[in-house]
């Protein structure tokens, strides 16, 4: 008896992080899905190239200057790569800005900026889902994917 009870800890022991790793490639692939090709507007504006936020979509660290080399515009990145990584989101994609023309009161069609922009976001064991992943992006972006 004591030789199953072993053989079956032995099998947990080593089943349980295959789970957990087909569970965040699961998770990886539908949001790679849902955010691709998506548009980001950070909210506040940050500039900065590599932003981290905390799992309450708080930035922990980063350039908290307003706007990419002083424009606002261009406070947005264009979703290329999602990765989940141990207990962090990874964003990644080039930055995305656009133009305001005063005489049309219009502005113009987003273009690449051309520097790539990296978003690591922090997650509790509980956010390791879709939806509470998209309810932290609504807390960081404005228009964000849905």
């Amino acid at each position: 008896m004591r030789t199953k009870t072993r053989w079956l800890s032995i099998f947990l022991i080593f089943c349980t992080p295959l789970l957990h790793a087909d569970q965040t490639r699961d998770l990886q692939k539908a949001l790679q899905q849902r955010l691709s090709k998506q548009v980001f507007i950070v909210r506040n504006f940050y500039g900065g190239d590599h932003l981290s936020f905390d799992s309450q979509g708080n930035l922990v660290k980063g350039d908290k200057k307003v706007g990419y080399k002083g424009c606002w515009c261009a406070a947005q990145l264009q979703i290329e790569k999602v990765e989940v990584k141990n207990d962090k989101l990874i964003l990644r994609g080039p930055r995305i800005r656009g133009s305001y023309d005063s005489k049309t009161k219009s502005f113009s069609k987003l273009f690449l900026e051309g520097s790539t922009v990296q978003f690591d976001i922090e997650l509790s064991a509980t956010q390791m889902n879709e939806d509470a992943i998209v309810g932290i992006l609504e807390q960081i972006g404005r228009g964000s994917p849905s």
